[in-house]
């Protein structure tokens, strides 16, 4: 088997061999099984114009990308996708054309039956950076003898503790990636997950005067509807232009009493808010917002508007984080962060921030029962229990937003509706 698979290609030519040179006879069977599986994903991603990142492929010299793609002038992304091609094209184009997203690094879960290479090809003409790992790039050779697929001869328990493991390690060895190419901000969320300004509404949590006549939420008060051509990087460079600068770098966010000290540091946590599985179309305030010929019920981000209680940790959970790589070390990154909630314990806050105080929100979508159990993930027995799709959902019917909706029209009106149609095709199809 080290020479040729049953398809013929050579394992070599791909950087497989890493497997074969670095596990013992015991391991023999496992290892042909992973390369087999590995030749059909490489030979997939090659289909589509895509080179697999091994191990072996690590002493590239790094490199500033080109002006016209630069990560300084953009926000990079980093997510690990497992089944996800429904909603991806969804949340390439929104943060595309909202963050702007230019560079994003993709691995993918083992226990994934669908590959996104088709997806991920159509943003080539768009001049996003895309990168495609292989797990062997950031998980030890004693983890992948035990991180592979999950079965029925393998609880949920652990399905879920291997699936965080390869969430932790993606992510730190992806900040470092971007550190080394000299790149900048970088998203940290999942497929299902939007970065959205955190406009005010009448039921926010309230926040204590700042004293002296200080609003504490002056800045939201600034911050653009999705109609106007401002992205999220424009209001957060402007926001931290107004921050003194201090000789000294923050160290753990302690203090998240006021907006600039949530800003102020490398790892900016923001607050989630799941919206649930609540249909809107019969509402009296339903108005539909996709531009001809695209559908609400397509996207996630137009067809739910209901949710739950701003700043309650119940439902909502824990935050997500944004990272300036350019002020933390190598050191600090480190091989595992401690979750993709806290990605680096040293700068990160695992406890969500002031909801109010947050100048941003991430949005969460349930979605429908149909794309909850589409998913064989690391929550394999929660997706097949309708019980379970019921209770997560449950609270996510206290109030209607409509602040993310407006994204779609001017996308189209960005890239053109024939372009659109082409990036978008299959969104939201769960078949």
């Amino acid at each position: 088997h080290e020479s040729n698979s049953t398809s013929g290609v050579d394992p070599k030519s791909y950087g497989v061999q890493y497997y074969l040179q670095s596990w013992g006879q015991n391991f023999r069977a496992k290892v042909k099984a992973i390369v087999d599986d590995q030749l059909k994903y490489v030979e997939s991603a090659k289909a589509f114009g895509f080179t697999v990142r091994f191990p072996s492929d690590d002493k590239i010299e790094y490199s500033p990308v080109n002006n016209s793609n630069s990560t300084i002038n953009s926000i990079s992304a980093c997510i690990l996708v497992n089944d996800e091609n429904p909603r991806l094209p969804e949340w390439l184009a929104y943060h595309y054309q909202i963050l702007p997203l230019r560079s994003l690094v993709v691995t993918i879960d083992p226990n994934s039956r669908y590959h996104p290479f088709e997806i991920l090809s159509r943003w080539r003409s768009m001049g996003m950076d895309i990168e495609i790992w292989d797990q062997s790039v950031y998980l030890a050779t004693v983890h992948l003898r035990t991180h592979g697929k999950c079965d029925a001869t393998i609880s949920a328990k652990k399905c879920h503790w291997k699936h965080r493991t390869r969430q932790t390690r993606f992510i730190s060895r992806c900040l470092l990636e971007y550190k080394k190419r000299g790149g900048k901000w970088v998203l940290l969320t999942d497929v299902d997950e939007y970065l959205v300004f955190n406009q005010i509404h009448d039921d926010d949590p309230a926040v204590k005067n700042g004293g002296n006549g200080v609003d504490p939420i002056a800045p939201r008060r600034r911050l653009p509807s999705l109609q106007r051509d401002i992205t999220i990087l424009d209001v957060l460079e402007k926001e931290l232009r107004q921050i003194p600068k201090h000789d000294n770098l923050p160290t753990k966010l302690k203090d998240s009493s006021s907006m600039s000290s949530l800003l102020s540091g490398p790892c900016i946590p923001i607050p989630r808010i799941l919206f649930g599985s609540r249909e809107s179309t019969l509402d009296s305030s339903w108005t539909p917002m996709a531009p001809h010929p695209f559908n609400d019920e397509d996207f996630v981000t137009l067809r739910y508007r209901w949710h739950t209680e701003r700043g309650a940790f119940n439902g909502n959970k824990y935050p997500k984080t944004l990272i300036d790589v350019t002020r933390v070390s190598e050191e600090d990154i480190g091989i595992k962060a401690p979750s993709i909630h806290n990605p680096i314990e040293k700068y990160c806050i695992p406890d969500p921030p002031h909801y109010s105080l947050s100048l941003f929100r991430v949005n969460h979508y349930l979605d429908s029962a149909e794309a909850f159990y589409y998913r064989t993930d690391a929550r394999i027995d929660m997706r097949e229990c309708e019980e379970c799709f019921a209770k997560k959902g449950l609270g996510a019917n206290v109030s209607i937003d409509d602040d993310i909706r407006p994204w779609l029209q001017r996308f189209v009106n960005s890239v053109g509706v024939e372009k659109a149609l082409e990036l978008l095709a299959d969104a939201g199809k769960f078949q």
